[in-house]
């Protein structure tokens, strides 16, 4: 009888724990499709500026992550969304541009 009531509490503990896997599997699941669809939702408004921060520039050239920036808020500022673009970043010592000049050439050469 002692072995049927170590049987039976073994199928219940193993019940729960897998219960308790598949409520995290479904949490991790509801989140990522909730991050998923926030992700893809637009809330872009009229605003009074576009602010881009500033990011890695090499000799007055942004880089991967401040081109990529700079593209975006060229094509808001096109949709009108905003009638200016403020750059910031400032720069390491020894660098002849700081980020915000380095992004503010970018976007003039760029008809912003």
């Amino acid at each position: 009888m002692e072995r049927t009531s170590m049987s039976a509490l073994l199928r219940l503990v193993t019940r729960l724990v897998g219960l308790v896997v598949l409520l995290a599997v479904v949490l991790v699941v509801v989140t990522a499709v909730r991050i998923v669809i926030a992700g893809n939702e637009d809330e872009r408004r009229a605003s009074d500026a576009i602010v881009v921060l500033g990011a890695a520039q090499y000799n007055g050239e942004p880089q991967e992550y401040l081109t990529a920036r700079l593209d975006h808020s060229a094509e808001i500022f096109a949709e009108g969304m905003a009638p200016q673009v403020l750059t910031t970043g400032g720069n390491q010592p020894g660098d002849q541009f700081t980020e915000a000049e380095a992004g503010a050439t970018y976007l003039q050469e760029r008809g912003v």
